[in-house]
């Protein structure tokens, strides 16, 4: 199912990385959801998976598109294991929904700031919340390949600070000897793969292989990437 949304985020000096990582895992979990609930009610009313795969794709889109989780909840509320504006863990962010939920962006908006307080009206009901979350094993592409068709965005940790990727504006950015520190989220939504030509040198024999590459939303606005 294919879910987009136009709005392009930034995150602006605050290092609240994780907490856009960890709405966005939510709002695509809630828009899945709603897209297999519809299909499975269509099928079971006789309608043909044609028609059921059409009406659960109109499901997602609309769930989808209607939410929008509050970013700044989880910076000012989520205080016991993250730390607003300084960073945080998308894992333990998660700990933070599944006891309280999340409000709309609308009722408690993004200012990219620390507060001293939680700013959140208790009485006020979320509208999404999670049940159950895991860890894919390091080193496994496969799995994460799997996890995008059949649950949705996985959330990870890269080196943000490597100057290839500071300064990335399209394409396919491959950097081998890349640092192995974990200093900056992304959410993967998607992946491709492309065929990589190359030649023996002193010979005509070419070789063709295939490499996979990774789409992943980023919370830097317009200035970063495609």
């Amino acid at each position: 199912m294919l879910l987009t949304r136009a709005r392009i985020f930034s995150q602006g000096p605050c290092g609240s990385c994780w907490a856009f990582v960890a709405t966005g895992t939510v709002e695509t979990s809630v828009a899945r959801f709603a897209g297999h609930t519809a299909y499975h009610q269509a099928i079971l009313a006789g309608r043909s998976k044609r028609a059921a795969t059409r009406l659960a794709q109109r499901a997602s889109q609309d769930a989808f598109s209607k939410t929008n989780l509050s970013i700044q909840e989880l910076m000012d509320c989520d205080t016991s294991a993250d730390r607003g504006c300084v960073g945080g863990n998308p894992l333990l962010a998660f700990y933070y929904v599944h006891r309280n939920g999340l409000t709309t962006w609308e009722e408690y908006p993004y200012s990219g700031t620390d507060t001293t307080e939680c700013r959140l009206d208790q009485s006020r009901a979320p509208i999404a919340t999670v049940q159950s979350w895991g860890i894919l094993p390091s080193n496994h592409e496969d799995m994460i390949e799997y996890a995008l068709r059949d649950i949705g965005p996985v959330a990870v940790a890269i080196n943000g600070a490597d100057p290839a990727f500071l300064a990335y504006g399209g394409g396919i950015l491959d950097i081998p000897d890349c640092d192995q520190v974990a200093n900056h989220a992304m959410l993967i939504v998607g992946y491709g793969e492309q065929e990589i030509f190359s030649s023996s040198e002193g010979t005509k024999h070419n070789e063709t292989t295939v490499a996979r590459y990774w789409i992943a939303r980023n919370s830097w606005g317009r200035g970063w990437g495609e």
